[in-house]
């Protein structure tokens, strides 16, 4: 299964080219190869050879950005990373800046098997993640108004209800007019 509709240097152009750049030119929105990312990161790593356990050591090591995705495609988001977390990050993480890409999609399923990349598929993500479709907020000045509208619904569904399981047959047309049993019974 081919995982592109396009080339990735097209695909990234167009979300550059619909979604915008930055100030100095990076866009928005971008498509990477989770394998190829990498990061300088500072940690305690262990060494071993095979089964055998050879020392353990707290450098800096270029590292797999994204280590729980493989083979698989991701979208990034440029954000920008306040100066308290940012120096916070930089304990860790070496390389990071101010703006950084970070993942907010990745294209595998839940199998692990990685998925397509398509514009419609980015474009709808990307839609979601920018105008996302909010529940209304419950507040003090709007609860009475659903407490309402909740009793609305359950008056309509009585009614409807009533309207036709209850009715009387004697009870013709729905206009409040009875007709005489008699005339029921023979028809």
């Amino acid at each position: 299964m081919e995982l592109l509709a396009e080339p990735l240097k097209q695909l990234n152009k167009y979300l550059s080219d619909k979604y915008g750049t930055y100030l100095d030119g990076r866009a928005w929105f971008r498509v990477v190869f989770a394998n190829s990312q990498t990061e300088l990161r500072r940690a305690v790593y262990e060494d071993f050879y095979g089964p055998i356990f050879i020392r353990s050591r707290s450098e800096i090591r270029e590292t797999l950005k994204y280590p729980i995705f493989k083979d698989c495609y991701v979208l990034e988001k440029l954000i920008r990373i306040d100066s308290n977390h940012l120096e916070l990050l930089r304990r860790e993480i070496v390389t990071i800046e101010e703006f950084t890409y970070e993942c907010v999609w990745a294209f595998y399923d839940k199998d692990d098997n990685p998925l397509p990349v398509h514009r419609k598929i980015l474009d709808f993500l990307i839609h979601s993640l920018l105008w996302p479709i909010e529940k209304p907020k419950i507040t003090a000045a709007n609860e009475q108004y659903y407490k309402d509208l909740e009793m609305e619904k359950e008056y309509e569904e009585y009614l409807a209800y009533f309207e036709d399981k209850l009715q009387s047959p004697l009870f013709e047309n729905k206009q409040g007019v009875f007709i005489d049993s008699t005339k029921l019974l023979k028809g």
